[in-house]
């Protein structure tokens, strides 16, 4: 479910950047940092966000 959820954010993104208005790259190391910040509070969502991240990382 985490892996799907992070293509739909992805292919979100993607299309955000299609049109002009968002990097996929800029975005999943935004996500990646936020991971890190979120995980000092609770390391499960921390650990999701960063999948996210890898996710988007991967597709490009």
């Amino acid at each position: 479910m985490i892996t799907a959820q992070g293509k739909a954010l992805t292919m979100l993104v993607t299309a955000l950047q299609a049109r002009g208005h968002l990097q996929t790259r800029e975005f999943a190391d935004m996500m990646g940092v936020f991971s890190v910040v979120v995980a000092e509070d609770d390391d499960l969502e921390g650990t999701i966000l960063a999948a996210w991240a890898g996710i988007m990382k991967d597709s490009l």
